[in-house]
């Protein structure tokens, strides 16, 4: 009797075990697609916004920019040097504004990634990110075949879009390289860079720690992995590897 008791006590505890196993999984697989759907969520927010940005403020300033040179053609050449002057001004900030609009619209939601891509879209952000940030930004790999899912290409456009800005802002690197590889399992997006990297049991600055946070969400909702070292005064690795059914599916 002790003997049968023993074997359905080891029977009883071993499925509650995979009672909590299955509970554990179904909650992370709940979890998820509550992350999906709000960064859905998000997406569709900065789009519209990206329209009301476009249809409204950027036609705005286009038309008062070519009302503004129609004006200026109204006046004599050899106008007041102080008035010259003031207008000089007035059409600098108009295309100033502009620029401004088109870079917000670029960081809302990229055109070139509805047209022609992720990498596409990465190749036109790094020579913006290059421009600005005074550090060599490159980028290599081919597009991924088939293309990926809308969703799962946004997500890794915003990834590489957090490291970089989280590199330029926080490691002060010399270069930093993107790359997109592709295998018959998955698709691999890594963003390394020379900066000073930090220590593995120190906590990075709270700005990138939220960033990494991120990242890694994002990753996650795509049943992706998300690796990163670090090596202080070396640089940081950052890697995504997520699943590409498409990808394994045989020609016909």
């Amino acid at each position: 009797r002790g003997e049968l008791e023993y074997i359905l006590v080891v029977v009883q505890n071993i499925m509650d075990r995979k009672q909590a196993e299955e509970a554990l999984a179904a909650r992370t697989e709940r979890l998820q697609q509550l992350s999906r759907e709000l960064m859905r969520a998000r997406e569709h927010e900065q789009r519209r916004l990206g329209r009301e940005l476009h249809d409204r403020t950027g036609a705005n300033l286009s038309a008062l920019l070519l009302s503004f040179e129609v004006l200026r053609g109204k006046f004599p050449d050899d106008i007041a040097p102080d008035l010259a002057s003031r207008m000089q001004n007035c059409e600098s900030l108009l295309r100033e504004s502009i620029a401004q609009v088109r870079d917000v619209l670029g960081d809302l939601r990229p055109p070139a990634l509805d047209e022609l891509g992720l990498l596409a879209a990465l190749n036109h952000y790094v020579r913006t990110v290059a421009q600005a940030g005074g550090c060599e930004v490159g980028s290599t790999g081919r597009e991924p075949v088939p293309r990926l899912p809308a969703e799962i290409e946004i997500s890794l456009f915003r990834i590489a879009q957090e490291a970089l800005n989280n590199a330029i802002r926080h490691a002060n690197p010399l270069h930093i390289r993107i790359s997109i590889t592709q295998d018959a399992e998955a698709v691999t997006l890594e963003i390394a860079d020379d900066g000073q990297g930090f220590d593995n049991f120190a906590q990075p600055p709270w700005s990138a720690r939220l960033g990494l946070i991120t990242m890694r969400e994002r990753a996650e909702a795509m049943n992706g992995r998300f690796v990163i070292e670090a090596v202080e005064h070396q640089g940081t690795s950052i890697r995504v590897r997520v699943p590409h059914v498409a990808a394994m599916t045989p020609a016909l």
